[in-house]
């Protein structure tokens, strides 16, 4: 029996018997059931799954609001140069959950970008 999700194919209900068998109207009525029960299901942890993964999108963001305003202060607080660029780095890191960060300035004296 073909299960349909959205418009879209998903798979195949399949029923197997070890000898031949002839489906009778009433076993063809139950599959069908069974197959528009198993496309609720899916239809429902996959709406279940987008919450979640939507809720998770949300708190992600609000804890990157959160750490950038931290940040923020920490930068307008700050007289040292060195300090900023430390904390934006660290900041860039924690963030983006990478292993390093560096800020490049270009001197031109060396014609290059050098570590700032």
């Amino acid at each position: 029996m073909p299960v349909v999700v959205r418009d879209e194919p998903y798979g195949v209900l399949t029923v197997f018997y070890q000898e031949t068998h002839d489906f009778t109207d009433a076993e063809v009525r139950l599959l069908s059931t069974l197959a528009d029960n198993v496309v609720v299901a899916i239809g429902n942890a996959q709406f279940i799954e987008q919450t979640q993964q939507a809720r998770d999108v949300a708190e992600a963001r609000e804890r990157e609001a959160t750490q950038l305003q931290e940040v923020t202060a920490q930068l307008a607080s700050s007289q040292d140069m060195d300090t900023v660029l430390d904390s934006i780095t660290h900041s860039a890191v924690t963030l983006l959950n990478s292993e390093a960060s560096i800020i490049l300035k270009y001197d031109q004296d060396e014609d290059a970008l050098v570590p700032a």
